[in-house]
């Protein structure tokens, strides 16, 4: 590969793709904490109910998950080698 960038130029990119994802964690998290703080009112009366309730929670993003959902990705071509181009995603 002859393709080389300085660190820093990349940088930018990075720390954008790890606020994405600390965004993502974040989001989740709120919407855990409001999803048990209601299921916990009730929990011991209707255990059955809440099981069932419990695998479709925990199913993400195995059970729900739609290719619709998936954020739009932008690519930018950075070079083109005799074997392969690079692309930052």
């Amino acid at each position: 590969m002859q393709y080389r960038e300085k660190p820093q130029v990349t940088e930018p990119h990075k720390q954008n793709y790890l606020d994405g994802i600390e965004r993502l964690i974040e989001s989740r998290q709120k919407q855990a904490e409001a999803t048990r703080a209601a299921y916990t009112k009730e929990i011991f009366n209707d255990a059955p109910r809440y099981r069932e309730d419990l695998k479709a929670m925990l199913g993400w993003p195995l059970v729900g998950h739609t290719t619709d959902a998936l954020p739009r990705v932008t690519t930018e071509k950075l070079t083109q080698e005799k074997t392969h181009t690079d692309f930052r995603m």
